[in-house]
């Protein structure tokens, strides 16, 4: 027992701690319509001040509150399913874009519960108006939109209104153009994405345009914790090490940068990844291989790790490396936005489903990785630290790379069902356990050598055994091995 208790903590201890390599399987769940959401195409992601999660589908808005998805209808019988975006304000209230525009819901005032003929809870919202675009609400309790411009966003005698403010920007621009996106930065900063490239709105109302054609694609912003801003324009991915506010101080006329200019630097699996450094410094991020299409989304993790994924890899920079992560181990193509849970679990919407992450879980192994049976019966460690898991009919698997070696030791025999099959003892021999006999095999360091080894020896009932069913051995810490029988028949009683 004390022998089991320990191989089963060091496969534990492996499994968690273990970094995954290329290829190798990650703890991945990918939940689709089947498990109740909305629909499988996931358009964005969010995490409410209570903790739950929130899924905006092609139909439908859904629910996930760690166990179960609920999805709801939008109280509103023009409404359409298809849900665009959502944001929570600091006052708990829900703001939801559709494709027919902006809706607003207040939990603390759900109104009377009530369900569609199908079956769906009903949310019931405020249709506030034919809005779509992007909110952020600042360390001042103001709140922004983006869209076909940027707004300050109003309330009066419970009448939304929005207010179109002028970016400033340096150059000659169109009377209307869009704005994709909007984040607050440390120092007060509202950086932005639009038509003519990124742009730092400064807290004295003038802006510094990063100058870059934006044609199409959505957007997004993250600031990490050493300050940086990370972007992601026309399927490409920029990190700057902003000017600091002093920078800008006096001066009514601010250059125009360029985000082409930028210097290149590629994203090598496993490889450190240099980030500016120096004041006003750009990089442009890149695959190895060349793909003009590949930026998707990003997300910085409460452990401080950036998350960038692309139509063919998730990258995770640690704040040190690279480390590139594939659908060889589990995910999805078309990945795109991204969460975190409380649990620090990574969730990523996209077109063929929700993936969740499991950071601090276990990788799961079965039988597309070697082994022979999802049948498992006992976990043995060799006296070099070797793990054995024994599956199926009496196979006995070891993992070596990304899969595992699997031979069979004895032909199949009928078995115990409570049964461990087969024991390791210290001295590297097997014991395996049928109901006919027990049968001991030579210890060898080559798991080939054990497929269908001829045995040392056969144990029965005329061997002293009382029975021929055998149910459990064991080795004590002299080295003698001791063994346990059922009564199978009544002679045996």
């Amino acid at each position: 027992m004390r022998r089991t208790l320990i191989s089963a903590l060091v496969l534990f201890c492996w499994l968690v701690l273990s970094a995954p390599a290329e290829g190798e399987r990650l703890p991945v769940k990918i939940f689709t319509s089947a498990d109740g959401l909305g629909s499988s195409f996931v358009d964005c992601l969010m995490r409410d001040s209570r903790g739950f999660l929130w899924f905006c589908t092609r139909d439908g808005l859904s629910r996930f509150d760690g166990a179960n998805f609920i999805t709801y209808q939008l109280d509103d019988k023009s409404s359409s399913p298809g849900i665009e975006t959502m944001f929570e304000d600091r006052h708990g209230r829900y703001w939801i874009t559709t494709i027919r525009g902006l809706y607003r819901f207040n939990p603390n005032s759900p109104g009377p519960r009530r369900t569609t003929e199908a079956g769906r809870p009903v949310l019931n919202v405020e249709y506030i108006g034919n809005w779509h675009g992007h909110f952020c609400e600042d360390r001042n309790g103001v709140l922004w939109f983006v869209a076909n411009g940027f707004y300050r966003v109003t309330e009066a005698d419970g009448k939304v209104d929005f207010e179109r403010v002028d970016l400033n920007l340096p150059i000659a621009v169109a009377p209307e153009y869009e704005v994709q996106t909007i984040t607050e930065a440390s120092d007060g900063s509202l950086w932005m994405v639009c038509a003519y490239g990124l742009v730092r709105r400064l807290p004295d109302g003038r802006s510094v345009l990063y100058r870059f054609r934006v044609t199409e694609g959505a957007a997004a912003l993250e600031q990490d914790r050493q300050g940086r801003i990370w972007a992601r324009l026309q399927s490409l991915y920029f990190v700057l090490q902003p000017e600091p506010l002093e920078a800008f101080a006096g001066r009514d006329q601010i250059p125009v940068r360029d985000l082409n200019l930028g210097v290149v630097a590629l994203l090598r699996p496993e490889q450190p990844l240099q980030l500016p450094a120096k004041s006003g410094e750009v990089i442009k991020l890149t695959e190895e291989k060349d793909n003009e299409r590949w930026a998707r989304g990003l997300y910085e993790t409460s452990d401080g790790h950036m998350w960038l994924d692309s139509d063919t890899a998730l990258y995770e920079y640690d704040g040190h490396v690279i480390h590139r992560y594939s659908a060889s181990q589990g995910l999805p193509p078309t990945m795109f936005r991204m969460t975190e849970d409380t649990a620090g679990n990574l969730w990523i919407g996209g077109q063929a489903g929700l993936v969740r992450l499991d950071r601090k879980g276990l990788t799961s192994f079965g039988e597309a990785d070697g082994l022979k049976s999802a049948r498992l019966f006992s976990i043995n460690e060799s006296a070099g630290g070797r793990l054995f898991i024994t599956n199926g009919d009496y196979y006995v698997s070891e993992l070596a790379g990304e899969q595992f070696h699997t031979v069979q030791l004895i032909p199949s025999h009928p078995m115990l069902w409570t049964s461990r099959v087969a024991y390791l003892d210290s001295r590297g021999e097997w014991w395996v356990m049928t109901t006919e006999k027990l049968v001991r095999l030579a210890a060898n360091d080559r798991l080939e050598a054990l497929d269908h080894a001829r045995p040392v020896r056969t144990y029965t009932s005329l061997d002293g055994l009382k029975s021929n069913s055998v149910f459990q051995t064991f080795e004590d810490k002299r080295g003698d091995i001791w063994v346990s029988t059922r009564a199978l028949t009544p002679n045996e009683q």
